[in-house]
């Protein structure tokens, strides 16, 4: 099955939020400028993927507000400036030569965020998990395209994402922790009916005898 561009998912996303959760809508910036995109490549001296080049040239990030857009667990969608700014802060500290983050990592921490591999190798493009300054895994996404796109159907279907479901309340979307459901639901009334007594067996027919019948021989009148 063919994975969604960038711009369609994000797309449905908008929609979704327009329609739900329009205070989170809010706070996603404009496209990100064209210049500004290759600036921050010369700066970092590291080429930006194509599709995280597609996803800043619809959202340039999202405002740093309680209400922001977030990925799950890790954080708000990154734009151009804390690409560049979290970026160094992690070389500084020996990481993140090879890949680039994407959000703002859990509690705004960069080390704990999701990334995008973008330097040729066999993992361009694919994106990352990190957690507590671990090295990143590259286990879960193969692209961007493909979170964006289970990002998009999250929303519409309110299924899950990283393990988290999708929820519109007062304009925000928020995510709640993954429930089990049954996946025969019954209401209380059938539940009850269910744990009900069972009623007595029926009385024993009048015509039946209760004398016993012993081996060879037949029961008589």
């Amino acid at each position: 099955m063919s994975i969604p561009a960038v711009e369609e998912s994000w797309a449905r996303v908008d929609a979704w939020l327009t329609r739900h959760a329009p205070l989170t809508r809010a706070t996603l910036r404009p496209p990100a400028p064209q210049g500004g995109i290759e600036e921050a490549e010369r700066t970092l001296g590291v080429p930006f993927h194509p599709d995280l080049v597609a996803s800043l040239r619809c959202h340039d990030g999202v405002e740093p507000d309680e209400d922001a857009v977030q990925l799950s667990y890790y954080g708000p969608l990154c734009g151009v400036a804390d690409i560049v700014r979290n970026t160094t802060f992690l070389q500084s500290l020996g990481m993140g030569e090879e890949s680039l983050p994407i959000t703002l990592g859990i509690g705004r921490r960069p080390s704990d965020g999701l990334f995008i591999a973008c330097r040729p190798g066999p993992r361009h493009g694919q994106v990352g998990r990190r957690f507590d300054e671990s090295m990143a895994s590259f286990a879960h996404w193969p692209s961007l395209r493909h979170v964006l796109a289970d990002l998009a159907d999250a929303l519409e279907g309110t299924l899950p994402f990283l393990g988290r479901l999708p929820l519109a309340v007062a304009g925000k979307l928020l995510w709640e922790e993954e429930r089990t459901v049954p996946a025969d639901a019954v209401s209380a009334l059938a539940r009850a009916a269910a744990l009900a007594e069972p009623e007595s067996d029926p009385p024993a027919s009048s015509a039946r005898s209760s004398r016993t019948v012993r081996p060879g021989r037949s029961a008589g009148p």
